[in-house]
């Protein structure tokens, strides 16, 4: 027993996609500068918002800003891993700040402080995302993200994954 040798199973080295550490640090500079410029507005918000109801929306806003602004910072650390959760989060993430860019672009009615001083950052922090959204589903970083025991899915289950429907759990395994 002791002169057999057990031999060792190579898996396929996945390769980091091109791109990807230096897109979800642009990501990250955008959503800074988003965020920062956000936050320089509070001081002038409070003081010129006599609607309580605006403020509130406002601190909500910035509420959400926030959660999103720390979760992209921890995702795009993870991303660089082949996690596949992270992945999906970042995914999400660009979703959210889309939408967030929407918001600020379209809610200008009583207050100044989105749609006029911020469109270029919202502009700007939208279209950052949805390159990263782009970039996400191209084939070969799926195939990045695809654990080493499945077959990649189609495009259209990984945008299910995005809503919470994980292609990975059930069939698509790789019998070896």
């Amino acid at each position: 027993m002791r002169g057999r040798r057990k031999e060792k199973v190579e898996r396929p080295v996945r390769v980091r996609p091109p791109y990807l550490r230096s897109l979800a640090l642009v990501t990250l500079l955008f959503a800074s500068l988003y965020f920062v410029t956000m936050l320089l507005s509070v001081p002038r918000v409070w003081e010129e918002t006599a609607d309580r109801l605006s403020l509130i929306g406002y601190v909500v806003f910035m509420a959400i800003l926030f959660y999103i602004y720390t979760s992209h910072l921890g995702t795009t650390f993870r991303l660089q891993a082949g996690n596949r959760k992270a992945w999906q989060h970042m995914s999400r993430i660009s979703v959210a700040y889309i939408l967030l860019a929407i918001v600020s672009l379209n809610d200008g009615r009583d207050t100044v402080w989105i749609a006029q001083a911020f469109e270029i950052n919202a502009i700007l922090a939208g279209v950052a995302m949805a390159v990263m959204i782009l970039y996400l589903n191209r084939s070969r970083v799926r195939e990045y993200f695809t654990p080493s025991y499945a077959d990649n899915p189609p495009l259209w289950q990984w945008l299910l994954f995005i809503a919470g429907r994980d292609p990975f759990k059930k069939g698509n395994l790789r019998f070896i």
